[in-house]
């Protein structure tokens, strides 16, 4: 992996969508589990698909789909769009 592609291009403060894999072999956590930041934004995931996970899952069962040895080997994360919400503080009640 490139060195760059390992750390954001821009600050995710300044995105409304940040496109991103979700990994079970991943260190940091997905966008829409962090807690909300400074200002109250909080990511939630709009639309999610499968990913195979090929640095996790074996050669052979990436290269040739096996129905039940296939499904139990390899490793599947999400591939998911997350979208930019600001959460308002509770009303203070008087």
């Amino acid at each position: 992996m490139r060195a760059a592609a390992a750390a954001p291009q821009v600050e995710p403060a300044t995105c409304d969508w940040i496109v991103d894999t979700c990994l079970p072999t991943q260190r940091e956590p997905c966008w829409d589990v962090l807690p909300p930041d400074a200002h109250g934004v909080v990511w939630r995931a709009l639309r999610c698909h499968p990913y195979l996970d090929a640095a996790a899952s074996p050669s052979w069962a990436r290269a040739f789909y096996v129905p039940v040895l296939s499904d139990r080997h390899n490793v599947q994360g999400l591939y998911c769009l997350f979208a930019r919400e600001v959460q308002l503080p509770p009303a203070e009640e008087a």
